[in-house]
């Protein structure tokens, strides 16, 4: 008898198993389906002013769908430095993990232009991809200080009051690289060599770095980008 009521049981958790098996299936069989029947995401051109304005001016999630600007506010997105006497400051998440992506990106096109990019262990260096955390105000020529009204304490200022102040600029200036990479050295063959440190220099009072006062002035600039031709 005991023997008996073992194999119905056994028999029992065969058939259940396998239903489960059919079940499972079929579900992972309709998710499929539904995933392969989502809506394709409207390109940057076919949403409406308010859409775009959330996207690109607030939470920033498709900015690095523009294809000649990028853009980010410098209230909220720059951290201050209280004390700090330079013209560096840390960046917040988002805008690192963003400007990280868009140096990745470049890293082809740095060959491209016939640079080459120091990666890994090369002689007594290594040299790491390290994720952008900050962002230096600097001059036309890269250097240090740049304008006096981004150093220092005025430069926190800046951030304090900056909620409603936008700076876009070209992601390909007649600089690029260096507004990403570092320069390391040029070679016996003219090549210039460049790393990844863990910043990007912005250059203050050039026509590719545009500064917007206000949130209104910003959109009037970005519907110029060649990701939003077409839009009305």
């Amino acid at each position: 008898m005991k023997k008996r009521t073992i194999i119905i049981l056994l028999v029992l958790i065969v058939l259940l198993g396998g239903g489960g098996i059919v079940v499972w299936k079929l579900n992972k069989n309709q998710e499929s389906k539904s995933s392969d029947n989502s809506p394709t995401k409207p390109s940057l051109s076919q949403l409406s002013d308010k859409e775009l304005e959330k996207c690109l001016l607030e939470d920033f999630s498709r900015r690095l769908e523009l294809e000649k600007y990028f853009v980010f506010n410098l209230g909220k997105e720059v951290k201050e430095r209280t004390g700090a006497t330079n013209a560096t400051r840390e960046i917040r998440n988002d805008l690192s993990n963003d400007l990280t992506k868009l140096t990745t990106s470049y890293e082809k096109k740095l060959g491209e232009k016939g640079h080459g990019l120091l990666l890994g262990k090369i002689g007594d260096a290594t040299y790491y991809r390290i994720p952008k955390k900050k962002i230096a105000f600097v001059k036309e020529d890269f250097g240090f200080p740049s304008d006096a009204e981004w150093v220092g304490d005025k430069l926190n200022e800046k951030i304090t009051n900056g909620k409603n102040c936008y700076i876009v600029f070209e992601k390909e200036s007649d600089e690029f690289p260096r507004d990403y990479f570092h320069y390391e050295k040029t070679d016996e063959t003219g090549k210039q060599w460049f790393s990844i440190n863990d910043g990007i220099y912005l250059r203050i009072g050039v026509p590719s770095t545009i500064i917007c006062e206000s949130k209104e002035k910003a959109p009037e600039i970005l519907k110029t980008d060649p990701a939003l031709a077409g839009k009305n």
